[in-house]
């Protein structure tokens, strides 16, 4: 698949809106559609009154919604004079305060699932105000197609190229090297942490981590994420040659922010899974082609993966990095992850 620069661009020009809480103009599919994160609430639109709410199927779910088949997206309409209070009490499963509103869910439209992914590439909660729209009349909003967005992920992922590299002695080995990788069109750098010579290795020790600024950063106590980081490190030390690939990938692929929310609804009960699914997301949202990118631009298409997640493995072997085996990181619960890491094996199938 060839990297389209300006669709790249378009989508995430229409996501920096998003986040700003400007609305964006969205052409493709049934209609031409005006769109606005609703965790702004219904002044993000400042326009045309929003006609429908479109929510993640798995937070519909949450609401007692009669979610049909395998649906992604469920499209409700929006009664007039709808609060705001009614609207963050259906999209932010933290905002407890007032009844929900009566809901009439519409049937969903083919686009409908593009529409609500800009929320998520943008990070913010999975959840769109739209409005049928004529850009004519607002030609001051920033366009993208559906099918920009439909191809955003594999073409970033496919763009991402090396910028930047330098010797940075860390705590457990004195001769680390750290690589940077960036898309083509900027956003978010992922990193490479290697040791020795791992290209002159027949498969190298490879650990693919995704960040986690609370266990990694801060040393949190809530997951083995900063744990499992230094492991690897030890461990590939030890061997004398490999790579850890350091995605940008926080809280399983949801962002920072939403990460704090599933923290407050799994004080309320919920594992860690389940958090994600009641804010409206899947419940690891993660992607492994830029690690299979950063693989081969590292010279590595065989390694020796360091990991308890099969989804690793077949998220690089599908991008054709051959994993000859697998290393586990063995990490000794505490009384505060042994029901975290209980649900990764139960739920995520990881093994322990």
């Amino acid at each position: 698949m060839p990297v389209q620069i300006e669709a790249l661009l378009a989508v995430e020009r229409a996501v920096a809106d998003l986040r700003r809480g400007f609305p964006v103009y969205v052409t493709g599919g049934s209609a031409s559609w005006r769109v606005a994160a609703a965790e702004y609430g219904l002044s993000a639109l400042a326009g045309p009154a929003p006609q429908f709410l479109l929510l993640a199927a798995t937070r519909a779910k949450r609401l007692g919604v009669d979610v049909p088949g395998k649906a992604e997206v469920v499209r409700i309409a929006l009664a007039p004079g709808i609060t705001e209070e009614a609207i963050q009490r259906l999209v932010d499963p933290c905002h407890r305060e007032g009844a929900l509103p009566v809901l009439k869910v519409e049937p969903a439209l083919a686009e409908d699932a593009q529409l609500l992914h800009l929320a998520k590439i943008g990070e913010l909660l999975p959840a769109v105000l739209v409005a049928r729209a004529d850009k004519a009349l607002e030609p001051h909003l920033l366009t993208v197609s559906v099918e920009a967005i439909a191809g955003y992920e594999t073409s970033l992922a496919l763009s991402v190229r090396r910028v930047s590299e330098a010797a940075v002695p860390l705590r457990d080995v004195s001769d680390a090297r750290v690589v940077t990788f960036r898309p083509i069109t900027g956003g978010y750098e992922h990193l490479a942490i290697i040791v020795g010579q791992p290209e002159k290795a027949d498969a190298p020790a490879v650990r693919v981590h995704s960040s986690c600024i609370t266990g990694d950063v801060l040393g949190s106590l809530r997951c083995d994420c900063g744990d499992q980081l230094r492991g690897a490190i030890r461990a590939i030390a030890e061997a004398g040659a490999g790579v850890v690939v350091y995605l940008n990938q926080e809280g399983r692929g949801i962002g920072i922010a939403n990460k704090m929310r599933a923290y407050v609804l799994q004080d309320g009960g919920l594992d860690t899974f389940a958090a994600n699914e009641e804010i409206g997301y899947d419940a690891d949202e993660r992607g492994f082609l830029i690690a299979a990118q950063i693989l081969k631009e590292l010279g590595l298409t065989r390694i020796r993966l360091m990991t308890n997640n099969p989804n690793k493995i077949s998220g690089l072997t599908a991008h054709g990095i051959t994993v000859v085996d697998r290393v586990p990181l063995v990490i000794t619960p505490t009384e505060t992850t042994e029901f975290y890491l209980d649900t990764k094996a139960r739920k995520g199938g990881h093994l322990f």
